[in-house]
């Protein structure tokens, strides 16, 4: 397991604390005495690692306080001050040395990078002051300014500039570390002109210290500066889970507390000249105390650098922070100089230039960025696709290859400068030809990939030529399917096929047994159909006969009746002398005729409705006058105070045949009176969607709801068992619903009423109006 460090020379099964390699393994098992042995030896394991650059710190903290001590005690002397540039040397070079200790123990090869350059920047700057104190010593002052020891401390700032650009703080990915490069550039271009424009420039400008002197020991703040904003981007960078961000912390507080020295350094110059032995030193001996304490972070946390392990950027507060930091620092720039311009009346040269360069270094910036998305939507398509995908020389030789290809040659994480197309493809043609073709003209075709194990797998492989800016095919993009499962597919089709034609010999016997027996049985339907054919027929002539029979019996029976009603109507008007036996039986003759009478109109409205011959005329009508008419074909008897009649005034006309509107009504009422003879019967109109609604209400036992649908068929009674107490045949509402039909309206149940019967008509209404009666 690879925890970021070396092991020790000799171990043979490093563990990712690092030391105890020699003994046995340490199983995990549940239990608080296994569990406590286990933090002992972690602990353990950490203060072995530690215990050799521990003392650091506390070495250097005293010396802090002593020196402190020191300075307040009394005045200034040349022993103080031999002791403060000594303090500063040893700590710095301490510094280094932990930095170097540092990165001899790491594996990744970036952060060992990061860590040699900051111990080589501190041990340039310990032989700056080495030198500084070796010439305070021998000349009783500090060398004049520019001199060796400036150079020393610059080329120690750019040691530490490059490893905080060296550092893994971001995935590795295409266009990535141009991005970081001219993220870096931003910011440090930033913190320079920020640093020009609010005290370099006045201090000069004002002459408040001899410039030369004063520009050396300002630039080395300003190189602070600079590199804790680089440090606040890489904080910015790391994973929240990361241990490496508290030493970064550190750091970055050590390089603000540089700062701070060589300000109060610069003051003190500006003033009347720096002395050896002051604030300043105790100052940068407690940034090189801050540093210590970072080498001892780091080498506690060593098993937990993860930075460089990150495969996608965390989508966090601090990765948005950083991807705004190089614009905020612009804008601040910007916004400096427009500022001081509107306050000054003219504007900085220097700062201009600087903020025109940052301004072209922020838009290739945001190009690149873009570019990176763009790259990384491809890439993350080409990786994540099941074929594969390879870029290769026109020699063969691979350049780029995809997951899946690095999975069927068994190479995950070897580099791919070794492996020649060769190696694993297998062909009926050479390689060298099909890497010709593929260089002129592109080519494709079926190719056998040879895996690690020696299986061999069919391939569709398409190659294609990239042309370079001298439009030479310097590369060649290639295309893979994995033909294995086609090829399963093919010999299992060829399989089927076989059987499909044995199939296909044994459907056609069977095919030609059937079409025999279906001819056969054709002739029997049709035989079938044609007798059908001749029954429908007779069956036609039958109820046309039954039609007329019945018709010509009811006109028939018309005639006798009227005589047998005129007769009846004659003895009871005219003769006086009838005993009130005779009368009753007259007037009982009398009522059966006009039922029958009633019974002989029906069917012969029924039959003429069936053939088309009842000739309708729809004219506008008043409801209340035709609903009148009906009343008074009963007796007063039956009717009297048991019907109610609310319709209300300005009911619109209705487009109806007055005869057959008088039918409908009249069998409606009929039906009520006799099969509710106590109850009341309520007659309601309303004008309704473009026509009149009708109800009738009666008390009576109501319509089941199985029979609501029903009691529209001919012939159809609710209980035939009524027969004998309520008289009918079942023709009244399907005469009803025809007749309504024949007019252009509807009749139904309402299935809401739960008292009695309650029967819904509907006609369209006229288009002119009279008032109600």
């Amino acid at each position: 397991m690879n925890n970021g460090f070396k092991s020790a020379p000799g171990n043979q099964n490093p563990n990712p604390w690092g030391g105890f390699e020699n003994r046995p393994y340490l199983p995990r098992v549940i239990g608080r005495r296994t569990m406590t042995l286990a933090m002992k030896r972690k602990l353990e394991v950490i203060f072995t690692e530690v215990r050799n650059i521990s003392w650091l710190p506390g070495a250097i903290g005293f010396g802090i306080v002593l020196y402190i001590g020191w300075v307040f005690a009394g005045q200034p002397s040349a022993a103080r001050a031999i002791f403060g540039l000594a303090g500063v040397t040893v700590s710095r070079f301490i510094a280094g040395m932990a930095f170097w200790l540092i990165s001899r123990r790491s594996t990744i090869k970036d952060e060992e990078r990061t860590w040699r350059f900051f111990a080589a920047g501190f041990i340039l700057w310990a032989s700056a002051d080495l030198i500084a104190g070796l010439f305070w010593i021998i000349f009783k002052r500090l060398p004049t300014t520019p001199s060796i020891v400036d150079w020393l401390r610059m080329a120690g700032y750019l040691s530490s500039f490059a490893a905080l650009v060296v550092y893994p703080a971001s995935p590795p990915e295409r266009f990535r570390r141009i991005r970081d490069l001219l993220d870096v550039m931003i910011l440090s271009l930033a913190v320079l002109a920020l640093s020009w424009l609010v005290f370099l420039s006045p201090v000069i400008e004002l002459e408040l210290a001899d410039p030369i002197p004063f520009f050396w020991i300002s630039l080395t703040a300003v190189f602070d500066m600079v590199l804790v904003v680089l440090v606040l981007r890489i904080v910015l960078l790391c994973p929240s889970s990361s241990p490496r961000i508290g030493a970064l912390l550190c750091i970055g507080a050590a390089f603000i507390l540089l700062a701070i020295g060589d300000l109060f350094s610069g003051y003190l110059l500006t003033q009347n000249g720096r002395r050896p032995g002051s604030m300043v030193e105790a100052i940068w001996m407690a940034a090189n105390l801050v540093l210590s304490i970072a080498a001892v972070w780091i080498c506690i946390s060593k098993g937990a650098n993860q930075i460089a392990k990150v495969s996608t950027p965390h989508k966090s507060i601090r990765i948005r922070l950083e991807l705004w930091l190089p614009i905020l620092m612009t804008y601040i720039v910007v916004g400096f100089i427009l500022f001081n311009w509107r306050l000054v009346g003219q504007v900085d040269r220097f700062g201009l230039g600087m903020a025109i360069l940052i301004s072209v270094l922020l838009i290739a910036r945001q190009g690149v960025i873009a570019g990176q998305f763009e790259m990384r939507q491809f890439a993350t398509l080409v990786n994540t696709t099941e074929d594969v995908a390879f870029i290769c020389q026109a020699d063969g030789l691979l350049r780029l290859a995809n997951p899946a290809l690095r999975k069927i040659i068994d190479c995950f994480n070897e580099p791919l400068d070794d492996i020649h197309l060769s190696d694993f493809l297998s062909s009926k043609e050479s390689t060298e030809e099909i890497l010709a073709k593929a260089s002129e003209t592109g080519w494709t075709g079926e190719v056998e990939f040879v895996t690690a194990n020696g299986e061999s797998i069919p391939i569709a492989l398409a190659l294609q030529p990239i042309q370079d800016e001298h439009d030479k095919p310097a590369l060649l993009a290639a295309t893979a399917h994995d033909l294995s499962q086609v090829k399963k597919r093919e010999s299992e089709l060829q399989r089927a096929l076989k059987d499909v034609a044995a199939a296909r010999v044994e459907l056609q016997s069977l095919n030609e047994d059937l079409e025999k027996k279906v001819q056969a049985r054709t002739k029997e339907l049709e035989a079938t159909v044609a007798e059908l054919a001749k029954l429908n027929k007779e069956l036609k002539k039958l109820d046309r006969l039954k039609s007329e029979f019945v018709a010509l019996v009811s006109h028939e029976l018309r005639a006798p009746l009227t005589n047998i009603r005129s007769g009846v109507e004659l003895l009871l008007d005219g003769n006086e002398s009838l005993t009130d036996s005779s009368n009753s039986t007259l007037v009982l003759v009398q009522a059966e005729t006009e039922r029958l009478s009633e019974f002989v109109e029906t069917i012969l409205d029924l039959s003429a409705l069936e053939a088309g011959k009842f000739s309708l005329f729809i004219m506008p009508l008043s409801l209340p006058e035709v609903i009148n008419k009906v009343q008074e074909r009963f007796p007063e008897a039956n009717l009297g105070h048991r019907f109610s009649l609310i319709i209300p005034e300005g009911l619109p006309l209705i487009k109806a045949d007055e005869r057959a509107l008088n039918s409908v009504l009249y069998h409606l009422i009929d039906n009520s009176l006799k099969y509710a003879p106590k109850g009341r019967i309520t007659f309601t109109a309303e004008a309704q969607d473009q026509g009149v609604c009708m109800m009738l209400y009666d008390e009576g036992p109501g319509i089941p709801d199985d029979e609501q649908e029903r009691i529209f068929e001919m012939f159809h009674r609710l209980d035939s068992s009524d027969s004998k107490e309520v008289y009918g045949h079942g023709l009244g509402l399907p005469l009803a619903q025809r007749f309504m039909e024949a007019m252009g309206g509807w009749i139904r149940v309402d299935p809401i009423n739960e008292i009695g019967a309650c029967l819904v008509l509907w006609l369209p209404q006229a288009e002119e109006c009279l008032p109600a009666i």
